[in-house]
């Protein structure tokens, strides 16, 4: 039986905002600056949800559930 391969996660940059990318789909961005959401990633995809990425010493976790 073939292995499972991991979905693919990266953060991509479009100009001075920030997406996290799984699996080829934009899940969230990076709230912008002077909004309740500065700081913290911005859901774009039901189900799913992005915590941390601050740092290096603070992991980014993505949890999507099916909806």
């Amino acid at each position: 039986m073939p292995k499972k391969q991991q979905p693919e996660c990266t953060i991509e940059s479009e100009g001075l905002s920030l997406c996290v990318v799984f699996d080829g789909v934009r899940i969230a961005k990076r709230g912008e600056r002077g909004t309740p959401q500065a700081g913290t990633w911005v859901s774009l995809e039901p189900g799913c949800a992005v915590s941390g990425g601050a740092s290096e010493q603070d992991p980014m976790v993505v949890i999507r559930k099916d909806v």
